[in-house]
């Protein structure tokens, strides 16, 4: 139907939300793509390559990247080509796994810790070190199953109460 040149190549997994492909590249740069035409909807400037996924959560989307924490930007912004950022939360590192009420849950593997960051303003509110735990899976993404899994061979998994 089309194909779309990027500057650089993409080392991370793309997300889609209400039509729009959002493409993380080695450019530099986030991607956010008509899903239908190809065609560039906007496209976010960072300081570093794009090595993570992007997170799409209803009219937001989040990108880890490098040299600015966690940054979290409008899906469809009006008249922006260069997208528009809501927040930067440079203390906000690691992968999403999911949505809890108002607050994302991160896994920061190398600091082997979990982080509850604020999706209003980015700000980190709770951060346990789980020196143990070695990866994190989650299963869904608003109030995920999480299963814990440590160096030794235990598994944990936690369940949010309803």
């Amino acid at each position: 139907l089309w194909e779309k040149q990027l500057i650089a190549g993409i080392d991370a997994q793309p997300a889609c939300q209400d039509g729009v492909l959002l493409v993380p590249g080695r450019d530099q740069y986030l991607w956010a793509l008509d899903a239908r035409t190809g065609r560039t909807l906007w496209r976010y400037f960072t300081e570093s390559p794009l090595t993570t996924s992007p997170v799409a959560d209803g009219a937001a989307v989040y990108q880890f990247v490098p040299s600015e924490g966690l940054v979290k930007l409008v899906l469809r912004p009006e008249g922006r080509i260069d997208g528009e950022v809501q927040w930067r939360s440079p203390e906000a590192t690691g992968r999403i796994l999911g949505r809890r009420g108002t607050r994302l849950l991160l896994w920061d593997g190398p600091a082997r810790t979990l982080r509850a960051v604020d999706v209003a303003s980015g700000d980190v509110l709770e951060q346990v070190e789980l020196p143990r735990v070695a990866n994190v899976v989650a299963e869904g993404f608003v109030d995920p199953a999480i299963e814990f899994l440590a160096s030794d061979g235990t598994i944990m998994r936690i369940v949010p109460q309803q």
